[in-house]
């Protein structure tokens, strides 16, 4: 979870 996706809040940052 990265603050660059918020989509991220339930799924592997695999962007950036």
């Amino acid at each position: 979870n990265f603050p660059l996706d918020l989509a991220s809040v339930e799924a592997p940052a695999a962007n950036g």
